[in-house]
């Protein structure tokens, strides 16, 4: 199933979709916001949430976090890098979620092996 569509089969408030995009928004601004991330957030988030919505507390992802984190490797590295300021973001947002090291390196693992099959089948 494609990020997106997990992303909309979560049951998902439009405010905690909200909380969702700004976390995401943060992991993009790590790197300058590249036009391929603003692309990929625009396209995972223009039909789900209004803009006018204001975003839930971010704790409240909690029920989501290996979606959000999944969703947090992607957009790092959907411009072909994953640099050292996404990844630090990256790992404040997991703890913040009450993910560990170890925890973080096993959905990496998981989302670059995805990734990677992904681009071979193209």
């Amino acid at each position: 199933m494609r990020l997106y569509e997990r992303i909309e089969d979560a049951g998902m408030s439009p405010e905690v979709l909200a909380a969702f995009r700004r976390g995401l928004s943060e992991v993009a601004g790590a790197s300058g916001f590249p036009d391929v991330e603003q692309a990929l957030l625009a396209g995972l988030f223009d039909r789900l949430v209004p803009p006018d919505v204001d975003p839930a507390p971010f704790d409240e992802l909690w029920a989501h976090a290996d979606l959000f984190l999944t969703a947090a490797l992607t957009v790092a590295v959907s411009d072909g890098r994953y640099g050292v300021e996404e990844a630090r973001v990256i790992g404040f947002l997991a703890s913040r979620l009450g993910y560990s090291v170890g925890d973080l390196a096993a959905i990496e693992a998981r989302v670059f092996q995805d990734l990677a099959a992904r681009g071979r089948s193209l």
